[in-house]
């Protein structure tokens, strides 16, 4: 999220100003910084679809732009052995 200056990146601005889903997802996570989360549980907190929790983390084709999926922004890392988000 910060570019080493202490100053937010604008893609990562962009991105959390542009979707409601990103916002929730990233809320939802920073709630719970020492653990990760399965999809479902993202799915059953935030109230967000399955496939948009997918597609706002980790892409689904063309309704999330690629350098905007939070995985790609390195607000989110996918372990991917187990689905967990954190």
């Amino acid at each position: 999220m910060h570019n080493g200056l202490g100053k937010t990146s604008p893609e990562v601005v962009r991105a959390l100003v542009r979707s409601e889903n990103r916002r929730k997802i990233l809320m939802y996570l920073s709630k719970h910084p020492k653990r990760e989360s399965y999809l479902e549980e993202i799915v059953k907190e935030t109230g967000i679809s399955h496939s948009n929790v997918l597609g706002t983390i980790r892409g689904n084709g063309n309704k999330y732009s690629r350098k905007l999926f939070l995985r790609i922004l390195k607000l989110v890392r996918v372990i991917t052995n187990h689905d967990f988000y954190h």
